[in-house]
């Protein structure tokens, strides 16, 4: 079992820190179109920086957690 850190005693694997990664990654993707429904970002260029943004965090995600569950 390989461990990350441990937050408040409690051991984060590092599968367990890819799959909360790929969470808040897959949030942000989605919440973003919010954020550019209500104005708070301003143009498509700025849209798509986000979204391809949260699409690398995601696939790093995945790949820690395909390497941390061996």
């Amino acid at each position: 079992m390989k461990v990350f850190f441990i937050l408040n005693r409690e051991v984060i694997t590092i599968y367990q820190l890819g799959g909360i990664v790929f969470i808040i990654s897959t949030i942000v993707m989605f919440g973003s179109d919010k954020f550019y429904k209500a104005g708070k970002i301003k143009n498509l260029k700025n849209l798509l920086i986000i979204k391809v943004s949260a699409l690398l965090v995601s696939i790093v995600a995945v790949l820690l957690m395909f390497f941390g569950n061996k």
